[in-house]
């Protein structure tokens, strides 16, 4: 609802095209016997790992298929018919398991399902690691490993307790490659194998670091021969940057750089690309209407409407959009807006954060997210301001809900807007904000917004320590247009550089990992 390229007698007649579609291919469809045949690794009985080959015999005419590892195909999704598939992987388990396959031909006929079936039977995990030196100069160590059949990841750190971190696969069976820790010094490193069957076993590796000549500092940012811009992180990986603006989105022109060449780049491990700095423009994807705010940890906050962003950023919010090619959405996790509690019972077909029951309530469309088209979301009449969601104009003065907003006004009266209702719209974590205030001071104050609870003072000048050791630009100050309640301040961010600020994070398994 965000931006809509095409009116509503245009959707309308669409979605009449695309219904008849599926009607009159839906008439014709039929579920006929079962046809072909599917092999798992040539029809063994046994297998010793969770990846196996499928060998697969369509039916004359057929052109999709669906695989599955259950009989009801639920999630399964259509695939054109191949032949061989080398990467299916069995469930976790040492058990008997099988593989569904159905297919479907041009008429919209779908065949009853065929399926093989093969034991899952890992042997008992054993893992042996070894050291060629205890001494090593680089961070970067490769371990000599002997590992049992079945085995199949692993993940490693400082603790004992890994169960946060994700398991990488393991592509070379003879040799593991492990990060250490930067600082030189005694250095234990755990290490978690986990098999087919989900089995884990942990072993030790205790080694020393010493490093000689010339390093590069975590957190440093470089630039290489090839015009591209890197972030070495604290895990020791370089984290490039897509473009210049995203770039742009964390430090200023001035920032100091280390030139390195295109050979010094590939020594290093890469990480995961970077993402925008949270806090800083209102993003986009190239062929999509949605807007999202950025957040630590590339997560994506989505907008509920340009009223949003007129509240958090003022009439010229347009200014932070940044457009970025529809293939980045990849690196993101977006944040749902979901309503749907199962154990309360409640569901959210059009999934805008007002359940069904609660637009059943209001008379509101479950499947539209602005059941009267007045750019003024659903969830945001009914929650932040109490107007009519299914009147255009709830207070019947010829200007729509949004409108009316954007113009200063309230969407129920004449009053004009001085301020935002409390509790309502927040700002993503990582902003920095110069709020109105009542009096007339000429310079006002900015702060930090480390949590939803937590607002760090920055002062009033952007030529304080603070401002500028942790890299905040002018450009991406956020000044609401009106009076909003913000959380008492708890102390202010130091003189130095704060790098739980400037340092950037992802997020792997739901928890925030510094990179």
């Amino acid at each position: 609802m965000f931006l809509r390229f095409f009116s509503a007698s245009i959707f309308f007649v669409f979605c009449i095209i695309i219904a008849s579609f599926f009607v009159s291919s839906s008439v014709s469809a039929a579920t006929v016997s079962a046809q072909g045949k599917v092999r798992i690794d040539g029809g063994r009985s046994v297998t010793y790992d969770r990846r196996v080959t499928l060998s697969i015999d369509p039916p004359v005419g057929a052109k999709q298929m669906m695989i599955d590892d259950d009989a009801d195909f639920a999630g399964a999704k259509w695939e054109s018919v191949k032949k061989r598939k080398s990467n299916w992987y069995l469930d976790y388990g040492a058990r008997s398991q099988s593989v569904f396959v159905r297919f479907r031909f041009k008429n919209g006929d779908v065949t009853r399902y065929i399926y093989d079936t093969i034991t899952l039977r890992p042997a008992t995990p054993k893992v042996t690691l070894s050291l060629d030196e205890e001494v090593v100069e680089d961070r970067y160590v490769r371990v000599s490993s002997t590992l049992s059949n079945g085995i199949e990841g692993y993940r490693y750190g400082t603790v004992k307790d890994l169960s946060k971190l994700s398991f990488e696969r393991i592509t070379d069976r003879d040799v593991i490659d492990v990060i250490v820790p930067a600082g030189d010094g005694k250095k234990t490193l755990y290490l978690d194998f986990q098999d087919s069957s989900g089995q884990v076993i942990q072993r030790t590796l205790v080694l020393t670091l010493k490093q000689t000549g010339r390093s590069i500092a975590e957190g440093s940012v470089l630039y290489g021969q090839d015009k591209k811009y890197y972030y070495f992180g604290y895990d020791g990986r370089l984290h490039m940057f897509p473009n210049e603006q995203v770039y742009r989105s964390w430090y200023p022109t001035d920032k100091e750089l280390v030139s390195v060449s295109k050979g010094k780049i590939e020594e290093y491990a890469q990480g995961e690309m970077m993402c925008v700095r949270p806090g800083t423009y209102v993003v986009t994807f190239a062929g999509s209407t949605k807007a999202y705010l950025p957040e630590p940890g590339c997560r994506l906050r989505p907008v509920r409407s340009a009223v949003e962003a007129y509240v958090l950023y003022g009439a010229t919010w347009r200014s932070r959009v940044l457009e970025l090619p529809s293939t980045y959405l990849l690196h993101y996790d977006v944040v749902t807006l979901d309503a749907t509690d199962t154990k309360a019972g409640l569901k959210d077909r059009d999934k805008d954060g007002v359940s069904d029951e609660t637009e059943a309530d209001y008379g509101t469309s479950d499947r539209d997210d602005d059941s009267d088209n007045d750019g003024l979301s659903d969830y945001e009449e009914i929650e932040y301001w109490f107007s009519d969601p299914i009147r255009a104009d709830s207070d019947g003065d010829g200007y729509r809900d949004m409108q009316e907003i954007l113009n200063g006004y309230s969407p129920i009266g004449s009053a004009p807007l001085t301020e935002v209702p409390e509790e309502t719209y927040t700002y993503p974590l990582g902003s920095v904000i110069r709020p109105k205030v009542t009096t007339k001071k000429k310079v006002l104050p900015m702060y930090y917004v480390r949590s939803e609870t937590m607002f760090n003072s920055l002062g009033t000048k952007t030529t304080a320590a603070a401002f500028v050791n942790n890299y905040f630009q002018d450009r991406f100050i956020a000044e609401p247009p009106l009076l909003m309640t913000l959380p008492k301040t708890k102390g202010g961010l130091t003189s130095k550089e704060d790098t739980t600020v400037t340092q950037p994070y992802t997020l792997r398994n739901g928890v925030l990992e510094k990179l």
